[in-house]
């Protein structure tokens, strides 16, 4: 191996450990005591001025061993915001679907690839080319992203199938001026540093039960 590859596989070898370490981590949280710091991350997300002066929000459907954040989408269709959760493709790329406001989330979701929540198949895709119209780009966005472990910069490591890192990549300068990515988790998972490769994409903000920053 040459010395890009090699550093590329110490690299890999750092996430993977770091995701065993994060399990472990988990496992430590009763069910319970986790479904107390999703209701904090809740709170804080629902009194952000940012998210209540947002029009589109992409949100992600969380797995047990995430934050729970159903109460902010039931809310966030209530409040007749442009709500738009992920699919994973056969091709191992993720697009994003409209939700209908006028109906309960749970009727529009159905369990699909890895055993998470998906649109059902009858919801509009969203256009990946409005992230660059003019109008969608002028409007406050968030896009909440979910992950394995984070770091005090911002950096992010996710379960390492790059669906988000593809997708968020979509966005860039200047049309990310009104489009913030906003990673969601358990303070307990952010670390002093994580290691990160050029592909690895940076949040704008992280939320967790104790904070915003």
């Amino acid at each position: 191996m040459n010395k890009l590859q090699i550093e590329i596989s110490t690299i890999l070898l750092q996430k993977n450990e770091l995701r065993q370490k994060a399990k472990e981590l988990l496992k430590t949280y009763s069910i319970e005591k986790l479904d107390e710091k999703s209701k904090k991350i809740c709170n804080h997300i629902l009194d952000w001025d940012f998210f209540i002066q947002a029009t589109n929000i992409f949100f992600f459907m969380p797995l047990k061993s995430e934050p729970n954040i159903f109460e902010i989408i039931e809310k966030s269709l209530l409040q007749n915001k442009n709500c738009f959760i992920p699919k994973v493709n056969q091709d191992g790329t993720m697009d994003f679907y409209k939700l209908d406001n006028d109906i309960k989330l749970n009727n529009q979701v159905e369990i699909g690839k890895y055993n998470i929540l998906e649109p059902e198949q009858d919801l509009i895709k969203f256009d990946t080319q409005l992230l660059s119209d003019d109008d969608f780009s002028n409007q406050k966005n968030i896009i909440f992203i979910p992950a394995t472990a984070f770091d005090k910069n911002k950096n992010r490591i996710g379960k390492g199938k790059g669906f988000y890192d593809k997708f968020l990549s979509k966005i860039t300068i200047p049309y990310k001026t009104k489009t913030i990515f906003v990673g969601i988790s358990f303070n307990f998972l952010i670390f002093d540093k994580v290691p990160v490769e050029q592909t690895d994409i940076k949040m704008d903000f992280i939320i967790t039960e104790e904070n915003i920053f």
